[in-house]
């Protein structure tokens, strides 16, 4: 019953609802929507109804009001939080400020009017509020203790039962209204506490690159410091891999030890949700993937760190580069840490489970392109071949082919991943090398590019896993062709036409001829490529990797779809500061830009002044470190109802396109 109860109560959104449609101010702040929409993804908004079930206490009108009057004060707590911080001007603060009295008050209005009774006075749950916030004020003060002392664990427990202390309002709550028995309420605050241990230690896992950057204290963290310095070595240079290295599978024992220690104490109990959260949370860790993404990070530390810094000093004094390019390699030696991202790109209805997707290799491959095409005489040749060497550790366990998200066994291998991957190994890597390398992948994606009626697919999807792939592509990933991912396939192609006889078993002019025909029938009537892109953002990134093939395939027989696109890019340009786009700093679009235009052998005078004015925006931008400003280009859309596309900017990525734009205007010529 309880567990209906929960599944019907989620599936209604009527929280999501009370909280757009309740007494709050409107419009929102922008922090405060996100606030709300990250509460609504959490647990949080049903404890309730886990706390409910041990006490057999099923008034779930009660429940339901406990769930909402709770969440509200947990938010007002939080939106306070970031005003102590002091993490919003004047302007906004007072803005905010409003937001988190009427996030309070609502709560208490709710508990006033709403549930207070004869039988469960208002002055006793005032009192639980009162306890619970004041211990959640004392993890603050303990945190601020215990962040430069060395490890201990028991501060961690300690500190973990503070942080937990709002999200036991509810169970508080409930055995007011149960009127349960001291015994019950005890064992289940204590099942509560080590889950939430548990959970923080995932938690601290995968904030270690962030807490670190911002100074927070973090078990992950102190646990690797720790044993760095009982094996004698220096913390001085830590990052989440050196994590994984040393103190991922303490760390990992760890956690399953609160969960079984909870799990036990549930026996006997009448606690399935309960059982059920903690169930889900242990298949967390024990599952596949997560485990997978140890063995990922692990696999990439292919010489140590301290000698990756060594090579990039000895390349910067034999070499004159340019401040972008000093920027990539500092990266480089971090072992661009800044181009692996954790995230969570499957939201499944069941709320209990989580998947984490761990993905670098698309992206280094494009990184590493660029540093070919931008390098004078072999310059960054063992940077380049040692970043080729880890692309080629990513490769899928059956060598055929590679994923966005190698942890994923849910995501296909990927054209985009193949033709950027091909296109990052165009120097340094002999031809029989590479034959033996890129046959199985290029022959199967082409396979799968003859039932997509000739044209570049997505997803190659193999028949021995594709029930499987099928389903999970259908329903998250979509199949739509997209122009950036063909276009890219294409240019992968050609360097692999170069480099082997591997295409001499296809008609390869019939199937390039039929993919550039479908990139021009459906270029935009303005002129530019892939808007709607399900992978990409904005026009700039797929107009560009579209002309660069067209250019490849034969500039002359589609110069009327090329004099359009340069045609689109020119009209988006702002005249007077020389950027591209919208935005105010838009380094990335007019990087791309720059580059699209500077393909063109016989540029007119229109053409030249543009790029000119976007070098001279560019070299503006630039820092002092030589870094630029990102704007989000990548973009993953899925095919979930009301699921916003994740949009991704990065600072390396950007950077390598300003860098090779600034490098290629060094040798225009135009005539």
């Amino acid at each position: 019953m309880h567990l209906e109860k929960v599944n019907e109560y989620i599936k209604s959104e009527r929280i999501k609802k009370q909280l757009i449609n309740g007494r709050l101010p409107k419009p929102f702040h922008p922090f405060v929507l996100k606030e709300i929409e990250n509460n609504l993804q959490s647990p949080y908004i049903y404890y309730a109804y886990l706390f409910a079930e041990p006490f057999d206490f099923t008034d779930y009108e009660i429940v339901e009001k406990i769930c909402y009057a709770s969440l509200l004060y947990k938010m007002s707590l939080l939106v306070l939080d970031k005003i102590t911080d002091g993490q919003f001007d004047k302007d906004q603060t007072s803005k905010v400020t409003l937001v988190q009295h009427a996030l309070e008050k609502e709560s208490l209005r709710i508990i006033v009017t709403e549930l207070g009774t004869d039988k469960v006075s208002i002055d006793k749950l005032w009192e639980a509020i009162e306890n619970r916030t004041k211990e959640w004020y004392q993890s603050y003060q303990l945190e601020k203790e215990i962040k430069t002392k060395d490890f201990d664990i028991a501060d961690f427990e300690k500190l973990s039962e503070l942080k937990v202390s709002v999200a036991l309002i509810p169970l508080d709550f409930i055995k007011e209204f149960s009127n349960g028995s001291k015994a019950i309420y005890d064992k289940v605050t204590t099942i509560h506490k080590l889950f939430y241990i548990a959970y923080q230690i995932l938690d601290d896992i995968i904030d270690f690159d962030e807490d670190l950057k911002n100074g927070q204290y973090n078990i992950a963290i102190h646990k690797t410091k720790k044993l760095l310095k009982d094996n004698g070595l220096s913390s001085e240079n830590l990052n989440s891999q050196i994590l994984y290295v040393y103190a991922f599978d303490d760390l990992y024992k760890l956690a399953l030890t609160y969960i079984d220690k909870a799990l036990n104490l549930c026996l006997g109990m009448n606690a399935y949700l309960l059982e059920r959260r903690l169930l889900s949370t242990k298949a967390l860790f024990e599952n596949k993937n997560y485990m997978r993404l140890k063995e990922c990070v692990e696999s990439k530390i292919s010489i140590p760190f301290e000698e990756k810094i060594q090579i990039v000093k000895k390349t910067e004094i034999n070499n004159a580069l340019s401040q972008p390019v000093r920027y990539i390699l500092k990266k480089w030696s971090q072992d661009f840490i800044d181009l692996n991202y954790i995230q969570a790109p499957i939201s499944l209805n069941d709320l209990l489970t989580t998947h984490y997707a761990l993905g670098d290799t698309f992206l280094r491959a494009m990184a590493t392109t660029h540093l070919i095409e931008i390098q004078k005489k072999d310059s960054l040749k063992e940077i380049i071949t040692e970043e080729q060497n880890y692309i080629l550790s990513q490769i899928g366990l059956d060598k055929m082919g590679w994923s966005y998200h190698p942890l994923l066994i849910e995501v296909p291998y990927d054209a985009d991943s193949l033709g950027q991957i091909l296109q990052s190994f165009s120097k340094y890597y002999d031809n029989e090398l590479f034959h033996t390398l890129f046959e199985n992948p290029i022959l199967s994606l082409l396979k799968v590019t003859e039932s997509n009626h000739g044209i570049f697919p997505t997803w190659t999807i193999f028949e021995r896993n594709s029930k499987q792939l099928n389903f999970y592509t259908d329903k998250y990933w979509g199949r739509d062709n997209d122009l950036a991912v063909i276009a890219n396939m294409g240019c992968g192609l050609y360097i692999a036409k170069e480099k082997t006889n591997i295409l001499n078993q296809i008609d390869f002019e019939r199937i390039i001829i039929t993919n550039a025909d479908y990139l021009v029938n459906n270029q935009e009537k303005d002129g530019s490529f892939g808007l709607g892109s399900r992978w990409y953002s904005g026009c700039f990134y797929p107009t560009y990797i579209c002309l660069k093939f067209l250019y490849k395939v034969d500039a002359v027989k589609y110069n009327e779809a090329i004099k359009k696109a340069q045609s689109w890019i020119i009209k988006s340009q702002n005249k007077t500061e020389g950027r591209f786009g919208k935005e105010k700093h838009a380094s990335t679009e007019t990087a791309f830009a720059v580059l699209t235009l500077l393909f063109e052998e016989t540029p007119d005078s229109e053409i030249v002044e543009s790029i000119k004015k976007g070098i001279h925006f560019l070299e503006k931008e630039m820092k002092e470190d030589g870094e630029f400003r990102p704007s989000p280009f990548i973009k993953q859309t899925l095919t979930i109802e009301n699921k916003k596309p994740y949009l991704w900017a990065n600072k390396v990525i950007t950077t390598s396109f300003c860098a090779l734009a600034i490098e290629k205007y060094k040798s225009f010529n135009p005539e």
